[in-house]
């Protein structure tokens, strides 16, 4: 069995209850080259009545290496 690596990452807004999250790249539904500028106009909508004091986020990304074959996840 080869070594395997998998990540996956996104904005975790807290006034959202950590959405997007790994849906950040397609929380509007959009596809294409407009994709960011529609994920950002639907966070800013969703936050518009959130006080800017309240408007906290992070990146998150996990990344995971495989070396052999696991029998067990924990």
């Amino acid at each position: 069995m080869l070594p395997s690596i998998a990540d996956d990452s996104g904005i975790e807004v807290d006034a959202l209850n950590g959405a997007p999250g790994i849906y950040s790249a397609r929380y509007a539904g959009v596809i294409g080259l407009t994709a960011d500028a529609a994920n950002n106009a639907k966070l800013v909508a969703e936050l518009e009545q959130v006080p800017d004091l309240e408007r906290t986020a992070r990146f998150q990304c996990v990344i995971v290496f495989l070396l052999m074959q696991m029998t067990e996840c924990h």
